[in-house]
């Protein structure tokens, strides 16, 4: 079992290059050994939606690697403290950094440019 299993606070600040626009979420996380689920509010100015992401966890000797829900590559996480990954989407480069201060709490940042894609993010997520 992983030491992030379990339920964590979510909150995620969102700088849109393109509109210049500040969204944010805020929700949980549950963690288990094969799955990463998500689930809160997306408060865009003058709305807020529902939302919700999921990820398969497939555990190796040294490394977590992450799959989007069709199976799918997404990146691969070590267990080391802070860590950068990358993830090209057709034109789009995901750049994210994770920085994890121990099992109670860790930061995932991602910066993200393409054709039409340019913003930033900043998720912190704290045990419950």
């Amino acid at each position: 079992m992983t030491p992030f299993a379990g339920r964590w606070r979510v909150r995620r600040r969102i700088f849109d290059g393109v509109s210049g626009l500040r969204p944010w979420f805020e929700g949980t996380a549950e963690i288990s050994s094969d799955r990463f689920e998500e689930a809160g509010v997306f408060h865009h100015p003058g709305h807020d939606l529902p939302a919700q992401r999921m990820y398969w966890l497939e555990r190796e000797a040294r490394a977590v690697r992450v799959r989007f829900p069709d199976h799918r590559p997404f990146i691969s996480l070590t267990h080391e403290a802070t860590q950068t990954v990358e993830h090209r989407c057709g034109d789009d480069l995901y750049r994210g950094r994770f920085i994890f201060a121990d099992d109670r709490r860790w930061v995932e940042t991602w910066s993200v440019r393409g054709p039409r894609k340019d913003y930033r993010s900043i998720s912190h997520f704290l045990r419950i």
